[in-house]
């Protein structure tokens, strides 16, 4: 299995443990979310766009609709979104915040022109799929 495909499998089934969770949590009043960042400019991010992938990483920021990454205070105005008042209707959801990266991916430029033994164009896999891969329920 590709790296691409193990990072796309990862990722939905991260969004469909949360939701499930959500429903077992939700019993005892909590809200479960998440938040799946894209590039967020950290020291970390910082080391990355210098390093031997950052061509990519800064193609993938200019080519996105935002243009840009995102900062550390835009997670963080999410998260408290999220746990605070306003968000209380807020549960079992995963918040993309990449900047458009992701939808770049399959609808703008960021998209494969031609599928090759190096580049995978990875659609989320179903609930069906994922659950034959990985169960959403904990075992008992």
């Amino acid at each position: 299995m590709g790296c691409a495909l193990a990072y796309q499998l990862a990722k939905r089934g991260n969004s469909l443990r949360v939701m499930a969770e959500a429903v077992r949590w939700g019993k005892r009043g909590a809200r479960i979310n998440t938040i799946s960042p894209g590039i967020i400019f950290t020291p970390l991010a910082r080391d990355e766009l210098t390093g031997p992938r950052g061509e990519g990483y800064r193609r993938m920021i200019e080519l996105s609709p935002a243009g840009r990454g995102g900062t550390p205070d835009e997670v963080g105005t999410v998260g408290a979104l999220l746990m605070g008042p306003d968000g209380a209707f807020i549960t079992g959801s995963d918040f993309l915040m990449d900047g458009g990266v992701t939808a770049s991916y399959f609808y703008g430029e960021l998209a494969p022109s031609e599928p090759s033994s190096s580049t995978y164009r990875v659609a989320s896999p179903t609930s069906t799929q994922m659950a034959k891969i990985m169960p959403t329920r904990p075992a008992p």
